[in-house]
């Protein structure tokens, strides 16, 4: 279910990942996205309750061609998203498979839009 909501049209870039066909990777190539993990993790809340999250990770590799001037090579991006108990909407740190920028992204759930 997650799979089909971060692969849908629009929500591919949110997340740190790319389509197959992406003009974007320049002639390179990227795995389909997968999944690694879901789990959840606990912390202390802001009136010092205990609180349990749900945390995902969404990875994708992209696999770059050799050239003139180095090897090929794959780097790993995606995101890691969590959600807090009874949340309307949900954050994602996202890495673009190749960049070194980190940003936080508020998505919302299937539920909500």
């Amino acid at each position: 279910m997650l799979g089909r909501y971060v692969t849908r049209p629009g929500r591919l870039e949110a997340f740190g990942l790319v389509a197959g066909g992406d003009a974007r990777l320049d002639g390179h190539t990227a795995s389909r996205p997968c999944v690694e993990s879901i789990r959840t993790a606990r912390r202390v809340g802001p009136s010092g309750q205990i609180v349990f999250d749900l945390v995902a990770e969404i990875i994708q590799e992209r696999h770059v061609r050799a050239s003139v001037q180095a090897p090929a090579f794959t780097c790993t991006g995606g995101a890691t998203s969590s959600k807090p108990p009874a949340a309307k909407s949900t954050g994602t740190w996202s890495t673009t498979a190749g960049s070194h920028a980190t940003v936080f992204l508020p998505w919302r759930t299937a539920a909500n839009g």
